[in-house]
């Protein structure tokens, strides 16, 4: 894997031994669309009404059977930030809230708040195309250093990181921290980021998790499992720290 732009500091990415167990546990699931109300999301942007239009454009999402209700998945989201001019801070803003609604689904009601507030910030725009290009640039470190936005925790700003952080052909891509992937590296693998990273700033353990995760992925195809960064990512997630 390439350097996550930390080069001084040596990665203890112990491989964990329970992890393909973890890996098999989950054969043949694969994460599924997440629902979203429509209603509740439009009453949320109503001040914003060119960013909420991307809601129901077809391209970026579908509808659910469920009345109301449409539905985003993960390809959704690729294909609109592959799409997304970065010098456009419309398409900007539309491709975050999108990536708010895949994260948030039906029960994090939080972000129908945090949405807005982070939309009206001065440089909302700005904040997300730095962050992408310092991705995109494997700069890692600042790109979770410099982002600011109100109400965007770790749990979110990195699923901004995972899509539009995305460098076509890199052997390495941003992923998502969130909350119950970090419970299973610290409850189900006893897996401490600050030790691994050696340092306490959370830029670098975000960087060596990223880094962890690119090599366990590559163990586990040398083991015979086919298991991509992103889908372990995945698992740990639906795990959410319980026992083996």
């Amino acid at each position: 894997m390439e350097t996550c732009t930390i080069n001084t500091v040596a990665f203890d990415c112990i491989f964990p031994s329970a992890l393909p167990d973890l890996v098999a546990r989950f054969e043949g699931r694969r994460q599924g669309p997440v629902g979203y109300i429509t209603s509740s999301w439009e009453d949320a942007l109503a001040d914003w009404p060119e960013e909420r239009s991307v809601l129901v454009d077809d391209r970026w999402s579908e509808p659910s059977e469920r009345l109301g209700r449409r539905r985003v998945t993960r390809d959704h989201l690729a294909s609109l930030l592959t799409s997304t001019n970065p010098d456009e801070p419309l398409q900007l803003r539309q491709a975050f809230v999108m990536v708010m609604v895949w994260g948030s689904g039906t029960s994090n009601t939080r972000s129908l708040r945090n949405t807005p507030a982070a939309l009206a910030a001065v440089r909302c725009a700005d904040q997300l195309r730095q962050a992408a290009e310092l991705c995109r640039s494997s700069d890692l470190v600042r790109a979770y250093t410099r982002f600011a936005l109100p109400g965007v925790r770790r749990s979110f700003f990195t699923k901004w990181f995972a899509f539009a952080g995305v460098e076509p052909g890199r052997s390495w891509q941003p992923l998502i921290l969130d909350d119950r992937v970090l419970a299973t590296l610290n409850h189900t693998f006893g897996v401490t980021l600050k030790d691994v990273a050696g340092e306490r700033r959370w830029s670098h353990r975000y960087a060596a998790y990223v880094h962890c995760m690119h090599n366990w992925s590559a163990e586990l195809q040398v083991r015979g499992v086919s298991c991509t960064a992103e889908r372990l990512e995945w698992i740990m997630f639906r795990h959410g720290g319980g026992p083996l």
